[in-house]
């Protein structure tokens, strides 16, 4: 009886801790958010840029230049969005609407991408990102984003 019941013990922990495990191990999917808002830069106000199961991704934009983001979920309201910034473009895009001669390219800085992040119920998280220059203040609160290995 007290070896079953250490068994279940055990097997009940092995569980939880896979679920744990899961949920941090969760990856992250990335998505250019500039092209997601398109045309809509030119208009201020609040923008439908996604939306993903119960959570809508809004980008707040005033005067061309994203302000913040917003993700709303549909029964629990406001949902907390974590601000990324990396040299890096963790995304694919899907056209490129700008070319610039190569001389231009090199001796350019490195582009700064601004991430706005958010995790579901499920513990993945989701990271729209546009470039540095689109919005109003890059930095401010920005922590630096380390990918999952």
């Amino acid at each position: 009886m007290v070896c079953t019941r250490r068994i279940f013990g055990v097997a009940v922990a092995l569980v939880g801790s896979m679920a744990l495990i899961g949920v941090a191990l969760a990856a992250h999917e990335h998505h250019a958010a500039h092209q997601l808002l398109g045309s809509k830069i030119n208009t201020n106000g609040k923008h439908e840029i996604h939306k993903r199961g119960d959570h809508t991704i809004h980008a707040h934009v005033v005067n061309k230049k994203i302000s913040h983001v917003s993700v709303t979920h549909r029964t629990k309201g406001d949902v907390a969005v974590k601000k990324f910034k990396t040299s890096k473009k963790h995304f694919t895009a899907e056209v490129e609407t700008l070319i610039q001669p190569a001389s231009y390219q090199v001796a350019q800085a490195p582009i700064v991408y601004v991430g706005y992040a958010y995790t579901d119920d499920t513990g993945a998280q989701y990271i729209y990102w546009f470039p540095a220059e689109m919005i109003v203040d890059p930095f401010t609160g920005a922590v630096d984003y380390v990918p999952v290995a």
